[in-house]
Parts: structure tokens; C-alpha cells; sequence
């Protein structure tokens, strides 16, 4: 069993107990709308790193509490999935991504700042880590549409729902959507992708390049290229999406044996086809 996982006997003899309560365990499964996903995020709170104080906390349910639900809202409701996903995958995410950008706590980075410079930090490592979650698995025409909701729930556009004490997005989202921009923690800033490029190297390809091995550097590659090395620092687990043809291997092929170094990593590629068998 993992650290993640538990396991509870309760009953204290089988007298009225089914044969599929036998078979079980005694376990009973829930269906996932029956749980919800908010004991997630109170479970998860438990390892936020020591140097958050209680109004920091209190910040980070705030923004729990007003955004998450809405965002989850607009993802079953108006827009469609490339792969279907389950509301407790899309909070769980957002969460891991979140705690690997509060890691700028603990290493005491912020240990001096004052608490305006903190809660600055958490509501924007809290915002990369919706878009990256929440807002991305939807497919590619509905994220004009949830950059515009997502922006309205921020500000507090939408009738009937709860507003932020504070105003968390960055003025760079007003040139914009909200996938065009990095935010770099250690620093406290939002960046556009494209400034992470070499602009003098961009895509110089050696004499001799295999066409079909050329990558032409665009913000796509820029952004799934570091989110995917970023995962792989940060032990959460990634899965790449979308239609036949769109580069997926290709992206990943190039942050492996590209961006991570030979002398800490080995890659080991395995390849599956509609033919693969479970044996």
C-alpha cells in the first residue's frame, strides 16, 4: 500500500454481512459525485509547508472556496474533454502543482517578506496551478471561452457566485489569454512563454537534420517542454492528450532526451499500439 492509502475494518463479525461485503473486504465503494472533492483538499492541507501562518491558510480557502467549483462547473457543463476526466482528478492536480510551487516556502526563499509579498505568491502559484489543472483538459476551442470565465470569476463578473477579498490576476492576462503566461515563483512574476526562447539560436538546424526530427519552436512547445520537465522534478505523474498527429511523442521525446540530464535520468521508452496485449 501506498502512503496515500488506508485501510479501515469496521465490522465486528460477518452475522449480516453479504457475500459481495465478504468479498470486499468489508470495503464499500463510493461512487465519485457521492465523495466530492473537498475532503481532498483538507487532507492535502496537512502537508503545506510549515511557514505558511493560519491567515495564509485562510487566503488559500478563500480561493478554494470562490474559484474551484465554478471552474469545475464550466468543464461539465460548456465544454468537452479530448479524454474524460473525474472532478477529483482535476482538484488532485491542481493541488500536487501547487504544493511543488509553495517548495519556494520551505527553502526560505520568502522567509523575510512581509505578509502582502506571501499572500501575493499564493494567490499566483494558486492561478498557475488552475490553468495547468482545472483549465487545460479541455479540448483546444473551448480555452478562448474558459480564459474569458476564468477572468470573470476572478473578478467577481458572475451573479450568485462568492468574490475574492483581493485581486489576484496579473495585469499581463489584460494582453492575453491565461495560458500565455509562465509564473516564476522564486522571482514573483508572470512571463510570457515566448521570452524563455533563445531568440538568437531559434531554430538554427544543423546541415543534415532528418525532416521529420525537426521541431519548430512555438509556444506550444515552450509550455508542455516545461511542464512536463517540471513534473518529472516534482514526481507527479503526467499523461499527454489529444488527436493522432499533434506532436505529443515528439514533445515528450525532446524534454527526455533533450532537457534532462543523462547523468541523473534513464529513459526507458516503452511502445504500445491497438495490437498490444496485456501479456
Amino acid at each position: 500500500m501506498s502512503a496515500n492509502m488506508n485501510m479501515i475494518f469496521e465490522p465486528m463479525d460477518l452475522a449480516v454481512a453479504s457475500p459481495a461485503t465478504v468479498s470486499r473486504c468489508g470495503m464499500v465503494y463510493l461512487q465519485p459525485h457521492e465523495m466530492g472533492w473537498r475532503h481532498l483538499y483538507d487532507s492535502w492541507k496537512n502537508t503545506l509547508p510549515e511557514e505558511l501562518e493560519e491567515e495564509q491558510k485562510k487566503l488559500l480557502d478563500n480561493l478554494v472556496e470562490v474559484i474551484v467549483q465554478p471552474c469545475i462547473d464550466f468543464v461539465r457543463k460548456e465544454c468537452k474533454e479530448q479524454t474524460p476526466t473525474e472532478d477529483q482528478n482535476l482538484v488532485v492536480s491542481c493541488l500536487r502543482i501547487m504544493l511543488h510551487l509553495f517548495e519556494v516556502f520551505r527553502d526560505g526563499t520568502y522567509k523575510d517578506a512581509d505578509k502582502k509579498v506571501k499572500a501575493s505568491i499564493i494567490e499566483s502559484c494558486f492561478l498557475f496551478s488552475t490553468i495547468w489543472s482545472l483549465c487545460i483538459s479541455v479540448n483546444t476551442e473551448f480555452r478562448r471561452p474558459f480564459d474569458l470565465q476564468l477572468k470573470k470569476i476572478c473578478n467577481g463578473e458572475i451573479e450568485g457566485l462568492p468574490k475574492l477579498k483581493n485581486k489576484i490576476l496579473p495585469p499581463a492576462f489584460d494582453r492575453g489569454t491565461i495560458y500565455d503566461y509562465r509564473y516564476l515563483p522564486e522571482k514573483n512574476e508572470w512571463k510570457n512563454w515566448m521570452d524563455f526562447t533563445n531568440k538568437e539560436n531559434i531554430d538554427k538546424f544543423p546541415k543534415g537534420s532528418i525532416v521529420q526530427e525537426i521541431i519548430v519552436t512555438t509556444q506550444d512547445t515552450i509550455r508542455y517542454g516545461f511542464m512536463l520537465e517540471m513534473f518529472i522534478m516534482a514526481n507527479i505523474q503526467t499523461l499527454f492528450v489529444g488527436p493522432t498527429g499533434t506532436g505529443k511523442t515528439a514533445y515528450i521525446q525532446q524534454v527526455l532526451n533533450q532537457q534532462l540530464s543523462p547523468e541523473k535520468f534513464l529513459i526507458i521508452e516503452v511502445g504500445f499500439s491497438a495490437q498490444t496485449h496485456c501479456n
